[in-house]
């Protein structure tokens, strides 16, 4: 069968959505379906988006400016970062030869079988589309979520309408956060079940097979943080300071310049691919982050980890929570009332988790059931 799916991929400079992408495919692959990332430009399709783009925009500019005077290369370097990634986003995930839009998503339904929205976040309320929400989809053909993510608790009642309205023809519907469960079933959507991240249903070697090595000649700490929170770097470098550890940092994930970054740690690499983020993250000793992805690939390759807020006001912790409970890892979320001598004394001890075999069982034979039923007509 030829599956298409959509996601956050599209000429994507992030890591996780990479990864992940790769991952489904991957994992479809595996099970014997010919399956591609579709390439589609979304639009945007109201005004808080539209404001959005703008802040963003100028945001943008301003903090140019000031990269400008504080910071010469900094372009530069993050255009090596994107580089890199866009070479693996290009070249390790199967797509589809065709750039898509709104305007002509209905030319898939000649070209594939099934489609899959997710993982990722592709049903929070600012990215709500046709693509993400498959509603381009003639009737004759299958329909289904994987591991998507609303992330967010906040959904106004517009864009309920509009997910209830979309997810009435799927044949099967899951979700990578646990409240996205509740979120549904208060729009009336109950036959939803919980899944892995696709990143999760591949195993170490199979990561392994891909990463490509860094020269790093010492023990290190690796730090990979989207947000801004000064706590968790000063943790961090506290803690390599007290196990005599190479503090090795990826500043600037944002693509922003950040003062909090220029700095901060002892050695900083900006042209890193996917590949060699695994092996980064393979290789430390220990990792700190605020990242969902660099969470999942901490507990794959069974590091010592600890997981912080991205800022005061961080409203994406719900995912890393609920990956943390499958794991029983709850308490590697490290608050503002954590006391350091307390949090940061043990490693992990990593034993055979049954509620991710569990889980992993169960997402393994969520995608079986959705590729092998037949729709009704």
């Amino acid at each position: 069968m030829k599956i298409g799916i959509f996601t956050h991929y599209y000429l994507s400079d992030n890591y996780g959505g990479n990864l992940q992408a790769y991952a489904l495919c991957k994992v479809l692959r595996n099970i014997g379906h010919e399956t591609f990332q579709i390439c589609y430009r979304r639009e945007i399709i109201n005004r808080a988006n539209l404001f959005q783009k703008f802040f963003c925009f100028f945001r943008y500019r301003s903090k140019r400016t000031i990269v400008s005077l504080c910071e010469r290369d900094f372009y530069n370097k993050i255009c090596e970062r994107k580089k890199a990634i866009l070479e693996f986003n290009q070249h390790s995930v199967p797509h589809s030869t065709k750039i898509y839009d709104d305007s002509t998503l209905s030319e898939l339904n000649d070209e594939f079988d099934m489609f899959v929205t997710g993982s990722d976040q592709v049903w929070h309320p600012n990215v709500l589309c046709s693509g993400f929400l498959l509603e381009f989809c003639h009737d004759s053909k299958k329909k289904t979520s994987y591991a998507a993510s609303i992330a967010t608790t906040k959904v106004d009642e517009e864009s309920k309408i509009r997910i209830r309205k979309a997810l009435e023809s799927f044949s099967h519907i899951s979700v990578r956060e646990n409240d996205s469960l509740k979120i549904l079933s208060d729009m009336g959507i109950c036959n939803c079940e919980w899944v892995l991240d696709p990143t999760l249903l591949l195993t170490a070697d199979d990561w392994r097979t891909i990463s490509k090595p860094l020269a790093l000649t010492q023990n290190y700490v690796l730090t990979y943080f989207l947000g801004e929170n000064e706590v968790s770097r000063r943790y961090a470098t506290e803690y390599a300071t007290r196990n005599n550890l190479q503090l090795v940092s990826l500043p600037y994930l944002l693509n922003q310049y950040r003062k909090c970054d220029k700095n901060f740690g002892d050695v900083q690499l900006f042209a890193v691919s996917p590949e060699q983020l695994i092996y980064l993250i393979d290789h430390a000793n220990t990792v700190f982050t605020d990242s969902f992805h660099a969470t999942v690939f901490s507990i794959i390759f069974k590091k010592n980890f600890y997981v912080f807020k991205r800022n005061n006001s961080d409203k994406m912790t719900n995912r890393i929570q609920s990956l943390l409970e499958i794991f029983d890892f709850s308490e590697r979320f490290i608050t503002e009332d954590s006391e350091y001598d307390d949090i940061f004394y043990e490693a992990i001890h990593y034993t055979d988790s049954v509620e991710y075999e569990l889980m992993r069982e169960k997402s393994y034979k969520f995608l079986y059931d959705a590729l092998n039923t037949t729709i009704e007509k």
